[in-house]
Protein backbone atom coordinates (compact mmCIF):
# COMPACT_ATOMS: atom_id res chain seq x y z
CA UNK A 1 0.00 0.00 0.00
CA UNK A 2 1.33 3.39 -0.72
CA UNK A 3 2.26 5.56 2.39
CA UNK A 4 -1.33 7.57 3.39
CA UNK A 5 -0.61 11.06 3.52
CA UNK A 6 -1.62 12.47 7.06
CA UNK A 7 -4.02 15.08 5.45
CA UNK A 8 -6.43 11.93 5.64
CA UNK A 9 -5.94 11.13 9.51
CA UNK A 10 -7.02 12.20 12.32
CA UNK A 11 -5.07 12.64 15.68
CA UNK A 12 -8.12 12.72 18.57
CA UNK A 13 -7.44 13.02 22.39
CA UNK A 14 -5.37 10.67 23.82
CA UNK A 15 -6.62 7.76 22.26
CA UNK A 16 -5.51 4.73 20.01
CA UNK A 17 -7.62 4.46 16.85
CA UNK A 18 -6.45 0.42 17.33
CA UNK A 19 -8.50 0.07 20.53
CA UNK A 20 -8.78 1.10 24.16
CA UNK A 21 -6.96 4.50 25.23
CA UNK A 22 -4.03 4.41 27.17
CA UNK A 23 -5.98 5.85 30.11
CA UNK A 24 -8.63 4.64 32.12
CA UNK A 25 -10.84 7.63 32.89
CA UNK A 26 -10.53 6.85 37.04
CA UNK A 27 -6.89 7.17 36.31
CA UNK A 28 -7.32 11.33 34.67
CA UNK A 29 -8.15 14.52 34.91
CA UNK A 30 -12.27 14.50 34.85
CA UNK A 31 -11.81 16.70 31.41
CA UNK A 32 -9.54 14.77 29.84
CA UNK A 33 -11.91 11.93 30.14
CA UNK A 34 -14.54 13.53 28.58
CA UNK A 35 -12.43 14.16 25.80
CA UNK A 36 -11.31 10.29 25.59
CA UNK A 37 -15.33 9.57 25.69
CA UNK A 38 -15.88 11.71 22.41
CA UNK A 39 -12.43 9.83 21.44
CA UNK A 40 -14.10 6.31 21.61
CA UNK A 41 -17.09 7.07 20.03
CA UNK A 42 -15.05 9.09 17.20
CA UNK A 43 -13.17 5.04 16.96
CA UNK A 44 -16.42 3.70 16.57
CA UNK A 45 -17.25 5.84 13.71
CA UNK A 46 -14.20 5.29 11.99
CA UNK A 47 -14.18 2.05 11.90
CA UNK A 48 -17.46 1.82 10.38
CA UNK A 49 -15.76 4.19 7.81
CA UNK A 50 -18.79 6.34 8.68
CA UNK A 51 -17.16 9.38 6.76
CA UNK A 52 -20.07 11.78 7.95
CA UNK A 53 -20.38 10.52 11.61
CA UNK A 54 -16.51 11.49 11.78
CA UNK A 55 -17.00 14.96 10.30
CA UNK A 56 -19.53 16.12 12.96
CA UNK A 57 -16.80 15.80 15.46
CA UNK A 58 -15.69 18.95 14.21
CA UNK A 59 -17.11 22.25 14.80
CA UNK A 60 -19.52 23.47 11.36
CA UNK A 61 -16.68 25.37 10.82
CA UNK A 62 -13.59 23.72 11.75
CA UNK A 63 -10.58 22.90 9.66
CA UNK A 64 -7.87 20.23 9.20
CA UNK A 65 -4.23 21.33 7.99
CA UNK A 66 -1.88 18.08 7.06
CA UNK A 67 2.09 18.41 7.11
CA UNK A 68 1.82 19.28 3.86
CA UNK A 69 -0.60 22.48 4.66
CA UNK A 70 -3.27 21.18 2.69
CA UNK A 71 -6.01 22.97 4.18
CA UNK A 72 -9.61 21.24 4.96
CA UNK A 73 -12.01 23.54 5.73
CA UNK A 74 -15.49 22.91 7.41
CA UNK A 75 -17.19 19.48 8.00
CA UNK A 76 -18.35 18.64 3.80
CA UNK A 77 -15.08 18.87 2.93
CA UNK A 78 -13.74 16.54 6.24
CA UNK A 79 -16.25 14.28 5.09
CA UNK A 80 -15.67 13.96 1.54
CA UNK A 81 -11.73 13.38 2.51
CA UNK A 82 -12.65 10.90 5.24
CA UNK A 83 -14.87 8.77 2.29
CA UNK A 84 -11.73 8.76 -0.08
CA UNK A 85 -9.68 7.57 3.04
CA UNK A 86 -12.40 4.58 3.49
CA UNK A 87 -12.95 3.87 0.05
CA UNK A 88 -9.02 3.38 -0.87
CA UNK A 89 -7.47 2.15 2.61
CA UNK A 90 -9.82 -1.06 3.92
CA UNK A 91 -8.97 -1.95 7.16
CA UNK A 92 -6.23 1.13 7.60
CA UNK A 93 -5.43 1.39 11.93
CA UNK A 94 -3.96 4.21 13.58
CA UNK A 95 -2.04 4.94 16.70
CA UNK A 96 -2.45 8.21 18.47
CA UNK A 97 -0.02 8.63 21.24
CA UNK A 98 -0.67 12.03 23.42
CA UNK A 99 1.81 13.65 25.19
CA UNK A 100 0.23 16.48 26.45
CA UNK A 101 -2.99 17.87 27.02
CA UNK A 102 -3.78 21.64 28.77
CA UNK A 103 -6.64 23.92 29.21
CA UNK A 104 -6.25 27.22 28.76
CA UNK A 105 -9.41 27.97 29.38
CA UNK A 106 -12.76 25.81 31.16
CA UNK A 107 -13.99 25.45 27.58
CA UNK A 108 -11.01 24.92 25.89
CA UNK A 109 -8.28 22.05 25.48
CA UNK A 110 -5.15 21.51 23.33
CA UNK A 111 -3.56 18.75 22.68
CA UNK A 112 0.08 17.70 21.33
CA UNK A 113 1.23 14.54 20.55
CA UNK A 114 1.68 11.85 17.37
CA UNK A 115 -0.11 9.53 14.83
CA UNK A 116 0.69 6.23 13.63
CA UNK A 117 -1.25 5.20 10.68
CA UNK A 118 -0.87 1.22 10.44
CA UNK A 119 -2.48 -0.65 7.07
CA UNK A 120 -3.39 -4.21 7.36
CA UNK A 121 -0.58 -5.66 4.48
CA UNK A 122 1.76 -4.41 6.98
CA UNK A 123 3.48 -2.13 5.18
CA UNK A 124 5.63 0.45 6.93
CA UNK A 125 3.72 2.82 9.08
CA UNK A 126 3.44 6.46 8.48
CA UNK A 127 3.84 9.06 11.51
CA UNK A 128 3.66 12.69 11.96
CA UNK A 129 2.78 15.41 15.05
CA UNK A 130 -0.04 16.86 15.53
CA UNK A 131 -1.89 19.59 17.30
CA UNK A 132 -5.46 19.25 18.43
CA UNK A 133 -7.89 22.36 19.91
CA UNK A 134 -11.13 21.50 20.58
CA UNK A 135 -13.67 22.82 22.22
CA UNK A 136 -16.73 22.21 24.19
CA UNK A 137 -20.39 23.14 22.96
CA UNK A 138 -23.18 22.32 24.78
CA UNK A 139 -21.80 19.87 26.71
CA UNK A 140 -19.26 18.05 23.83
CA UNK A 141 -15.82 18.59 22.95
CA UNK A 142 -15.43 19.52 19.48
CA UNK A 143 -12.42 19.85 17.08
CA UNK A 144 -12.07 23.03 16.03
CA UNK A 145 -8.57 22.97 14.66
CA UNK A 146 -5.86 20.14 13.66
CA UNK A 147 -2.90 20.59 12.49
CA UNK A 148 0.16 18.18 11.77
CA UNK A 149 3.89 18.38 10.97
CA UNK A 150 6.39 16.06 9.68
CA UNK A 151 7.47 13.74 12.17
CA UNK A 152 10.87 13.33 13.40
CA UNK A 153 12.62 11.11 15.65
CA UNK A 154 13.56 12.49 18.98
CA UNK A 155 17.50 13.05 19.01
CA UNK A 156 19.91 11.29 22.03
CA UNK A 157 19.40 14.60 24.05
CA UNK A 158 15.49 14.35 23.94
CA UNK A 159 15.78 10.89 25.38
CA UNK A 160 18.41 11.70 28.23
CA UNK A 161 17.58 15.32 28.68
CA UNK A 162 16.07 14.03 32.38
CA UNK A 163 19.29 13.11 33.41
CA UNK A 164 21.07 16.44 32.76
CA UNK A 165 20.81 17.38 36.65
CA UNK A 166 23.56 14.81 36.63
CA UNK A 167 26.16 16.56 35.17
CA UNK A 168 29.04 17.29 37.18
CA UNK A 169 31.68 15.13 40.31
CA UNK A 170 29.79 13.42 42.97
CA UNK A 171 31.67 11.90 46.28
CA UNK A 172 30.48 9.32 48.36
CA UNK A 173 30.12 10.52 52.03
CA UNK A 174 31.84 7.58 53.97
CA UNK A 175 34.30 9.12 56.68
CA UNK A 176 36.91 6.69 56.67
CA UNK A 177 38.50 4.27 53.72
CA UNK A 178 38.24 4.62 50.18
CA UNK A 179 36.16 7.38 48.90
CA UNK A 180 34.48 6.73 45.93
CA UNK A 181 33.74 9.47 43.03
CA UNK A 182 31.85 9.22 39.92
CA UNK A 183 31.88 12.15 36.78
CA UNK A 184 29.01 12.59 34.83
CA UNK A 185 29.56 14.92 31.31
CA UNK A 186 27.53 14.65 27.63
CA UNK A 187 29.92 12.93 25.41
CA UNK A 188 29.79 11.01 22.21
CA UNK A 189 28.27 7.23 22.58
CA UNK A 190 31.10 4.48 21.81
CA UNK A 191 30.95 1.01 21.10
CA UNK A 192 34.67 -0.98 21.92
CA UNK A 193 35.50 -4.67 21.67
CA UNK A 194 36.69 -7.10 24.68
CA UNK A 195 34.89 -8.12 27.60
CA UNK A 196 31.03 -7.28 27.67
CA UNK A 197 29.86 -5.46 30.76
CA UNK A 198 26.08 -5.00 31.60
CA UNK A 199 24.30 -3.59 34.59
CA UNK A 200 21.11 -1.44 35.43
CA UNK A 201 22.98 1.54 37.37
CA UNK A 202 19.96 3.73 39.97
CA UNK A 203 20.35 7.10 40.14
CA UNK A 204 18.11 8.42 42.86
CA UNK A 205 17.74 12.15 43.42
CA UNK A 206 17.61 13.37 47.07
CA UNK A 207 18.09 16.20 47.07
CA UNK A 208 19.92 19.24 44.91
CA UNK A 209 23.54 18.14 45.74
CA UNK A 210 22.90 14.43 47.07
CA UNK A 211 22.16 11.16 45.27
CA UNK A 212 22.26 7.56 45.90
CA UNK A 213 23.99 5.36 43.45
CA UNK A 214 23.36 1.50 43.24
CA UNK A 215 24.28 -1.04 40.32
CA UNK A 216 21.77 -3.82 39.78
CA UNK A 217 21.39 -6.89 37.22
CA UNK A 218 25.15 -7.03 36.52
CA UNK A 219 26.84 -9.32 33.91
CA UNK A 220 30.21 -10.26 33.01
CA UNK A 221 30.56 -12.08 29.87
CA UNK A 222 26.84 -12.90 29.97
CA UNK A 223 27.02 -14.03 33.67
CA UNK A 224 25.50 -12.89 36.65
CA UNK A 225 27.03 -10.19 39.26
CA UNK A 226 25.94 -9.29 42.65
CA UNK A 227 24.55 -6.08 42.93
CA UNK A 228 26.00 -3.67 44.47
CA UNK A 229 25.41 -1.73 47.63
CA UNK A 230 23.59 1.57 47.25
CA UNK A 231 26.25 4.24 48.50
CA UNK A 232 25.04 8.06 49.16
CA UNK A 233 27.10 10.99 47.29
CA UNK A 234 27.70 14.78 47.45
CA UNK A 235 28.33 16.73 44.50
CA UNK A 236 31.61 17.79 44.75
CA UNK A 237 31.32 20.23 41.41
CA UNK A 238 29.77 21.28 38.98
CA UNK A 239 30.30 21.07 35.55
CA UNK A 240 29.54 24.33 33.81
CA UNK A 241 30.13 25.29 29.67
Amino acid sequence: MKTIPHSLLLALASISLCGTPPLRAADIDPKIAEITKTAEAFVEAFHKGDAKAIAAFWTPDGDFINENSRVLKGRQAIEDSFAQLFDANKGLKVRIDIASVRFPAPDLAIEDGTSTAVAPDGSTPSRARYTNVLVKKDGHWLLSSVREAPYSEPSNYEHLEGLEWTIGEWGDEQSNGPVGRVSFEWAPATISDGTKVSATHIITPVDANTVTWQSKDQTLNGKPLPDTKQIKMKRVLQKTE
